[in-house]
């Protein structure tokens, strides 16, 4: 009946928005928890003094552009919808930044082939960046 279909799908509306909005602090606290760990027991890591790629930047100049990148998330995210995928490019973006400020550099503790060295920040970043490009897509 059209009752139960109407509290199924109120069920799961329900069960996403929790999903969200736990996926914004479990990234920042076991991306910060995997560094802590990294840092003082492992000793397994780089630091990351550019951006992407490598580009480099000046400290200040990196800090300023991960605030405007922020900012301008959260004003997408209220426009748009905050999905999951703005959450996981928040909580990424704002790790980082936690890092930036905190060490001058963002640590990287995932070594790929000794070639590439990234961080769950980066994968979170990463994840959210192509779910928002689908779904932007498929909506044109």
């Amino acid at each position: 009946n059209a009752t139960g279909l109407m509290r199924s799908i109120q069920g799961i509306k329900e069960v996403n928005r929790y999903i969200v909005r736990a996926s914004f602090p479990v990234v920042i606290i076991s991306d910060q928890l995997a560094k802590y760990v990294h840092i003082n027991w492992l000793e397994s890591y780089v630091l990351n003094y550019g951006i992407s790629f490598g580009i480099r930047l000046s400290e200040s100049n990196i800090v300023i552009l991960a605030l405007l990148c922020i900012i301008f998330i959260i004003v997408f995210a209220f426009r748009k919808g905050f999905n999951i995928f703005v959450s996981l490019l928040l909580a990424g973006a704002i790790s980082n930044l936690c890092d930036r400020l905190y060490y001058g550099a963002v640590i990287d503790y995932i070594n790929f082939f000794g070639i590439l060295w990234i961080n769950l920040a980066d994968i979170s970043i990463s994840t959210a960046i192509i779910g928002i490009f689908i779904t932007t897509w498929k909506k044109l």
